[in-house]
């Protein structure tokens, strides 16, 4: 069921107000079709792509089994989302966390992350972070693990970084 919220809101709607705004009247919610728009228009703005290029594909990723994709909806405008891939019992993977950059510091992020591992069941969460966003994912109990984005069928040569010859993320 769509948001009523979300069409008053428009898609031009100004969310949060300031990064000292709190999370007043933000709700978390479960993903349906009618936060796409919000959601490509966030990814966007941040410089990610491969949500916003195929519009349908992302539908799709956002919606697939195993996955569970939450939004932060304030005034009924997409203030954020975070998409968790899960086992449903025991690990899961966020793969994708955004919040509009006028919300950051509000706790929206938090209780997306939050929102979507108790909707999926998982007992530990494990996420690749950008240099930028380590100070949020730090705010968690956490443990520190290598890790690493790989993209089959893409060549590189070796001893160069794969980032480099990889397309964008995410």
């Amino acid at each position: 069921m769509a948001d009523p919220d979300a069409e008053m809101a428009g898609p031009g709607a100004e969310v949060c107000g300031g990064p000292e705004t709190l999370a007043d009247g933000v709700r978390i919610v479960a993903y349906e079709a009618a936060h796409l728009e919000g959601i490509l228009r966030l990814c966007a703005a941040q410089g990610w792509p491969s949500l916003p290029s195929d519009p349908e594909r992302a539908g799709r990723a956002l919606s697939a089994p195993g996955v569970t994709t939450v939004v932060a909806l304030q005034h009924g405008a997409v203030a954020g989302f975070a998409q968790l891939l899960s086992d449903g019992e025991l690990q899961a993977y966020l793969a994708l966390a955004l919040v509009a950059p006028t919300c950051r510091g509000s706790g929206i992020g938090r209780s997306l992350v939050e929102g979507a591992t108790q909707r999926a069941g998982d007992v530990r969460v494990d996420v690749l972070a950008s240099p930028d966003s380590t100070g949020f994912y730090e705010r968690f109990a956490h443990k520190v693990m290598p890790g690493y984005r790989i993209y089959p069928g893409v060549d590189t040569n070796p001893g160069v970084d794969p980032g480099v010859a990889a397309p964008p993320s995410p």
